[in-house]
């Protein structure tokens, strides 16, 4: 009696028309892991072949085995990871896509909405505030930042940012407005009514402003186009009890791009007025033969109208 005997020939995976690719990728990677082409390739075409966990793990393995990573195989992962509802995984790609390119503001915004759309304001808020202070005229970052600080609990820094938008931006002017009437019984202290004058001077045409910084008085001027009030370090030193914030920071301000360290200052004072808890950018050096300017923190609060004098006068909104 004749025996027949059949074997099995075992070869793995059905990737159907991708498996001659996926197989001859993994046997290029086994002598050049780091191939971030082959890479890229061979996790694409696992993500074809529907086989999503192995194209993911493709992505992790050359992550953590290989240094620099290339960016396009990172936007490749994250796309995917967000894909399969892989928040944890996304996030911490994002983040790596930023690290490698920080002034790219694609890889900024994708984490800054990752960060969101998971539930994370709180990370997510300082990087918004960097991206606001280097660009006012990115008012849907100040809106996010606004939302951001009130998802977190923040609720008088919250109601400072709608104050701000509604200013900066006539098209969010009616949310920013209802946020404002919302928020405004929590926080007492951080919308003013109170009347302070401040004549323009003479000679150059320009406001000053008697401000106070504790015991400390200074004059300033008026730059709507700098989201933070900004001072000198020769101002700064003569302070007591301000708290460290982010450092080395870049505003875009009317009087040109500014580096330096960002500081709360418990009071200051304008006139009459006193506002509790201000941001100040605190920089080398301040052109114009004043101590700084007053910024859109403070600025935004602040409306003009004509009587015998012209007055400032820091009013709600409206």
């Amino acid at each position: 009696m004749l025996l027949l005997t059949l074997f099995a020939c075992d070869t793995g995976p059905n990737y159907g028309p991708f498996g001659t690719m996926i197989r001859a990728h993994r046997k290029t990677l086994e002598t050049r892991p780091c191939d971030a082409k082959i890479v890229r390739e061979l996790a694409i075409g696992l993500r074809d072949a529907l086989a999503y966990e192995e194209s993911l793990q493709t992505f992790r393995d050359y992550e953590a085995a290989c240094e620099p990573h290339e960016s396009s195989v990172l936007m490749e992962h994250l796309e995917l990871a967000k894909d399969q509802k892989q928040t944890d995984e996304a996030v911490g790609v994002a983040l790596a896509l930023v690290t490698i390119e920080p002034e790219n503001g694609v890889f900024r915004d994708g984490y800054i909405d990752l960060l969101l759309e998971s539930g994370r304001p709180e990370v997510a808020i300082p990087l918004l505030q960097t991206a606001y202070w280097a660009n006012h005229k990115e008012t849907d970052k100040l809106k996010q930042l606004a939302q951001a600080q009130e998802d977190a609990g923040m609720t008088c820094d919250a109601l400072v940012s709608w104050v701000q938008l509604w200013w900066v931006s006539y098209d969010e002017r009616g949310g920013a407005a209802v946020a404002v009437e919302r928020l405004d019984p929590s926080c007492p202290g951080v919308q003013l009514t109170e009347e302070g004058t401040v004549k323009q001077d003479p000679e150059s045409g320009y406001w000053r402003f008697d401000v106070g910084f504790g015991e400390t008085s200074s004059l300033l001027g008026l730059d709507t186009s700098a989201p933070l009030t900004y001072i000198s370090t020769e101002v700064f030193q003569k302070l007591e009890g301000a708290t460290a914030g982010p450092q080395g920071v870049t505003m875009k301000a009317g009087t040109g791009v500014l580096v330096g360290d960002v500081y709360t200052v418990d009071t200051v004072r304008v006139g009459t007025v006193s506002v509790k808890n201000v941001q100040v950018l605190v920089v080398p050096r301040v052109s114009g033969g004043i101590d700084g300017f007053i910024g859109l923190n403070i600025g935004s609060r602040m409306r003009m109208r004509e009587k015998t004098e012209k007055l400032w006068t820091l009013t709600p909104p409206g």
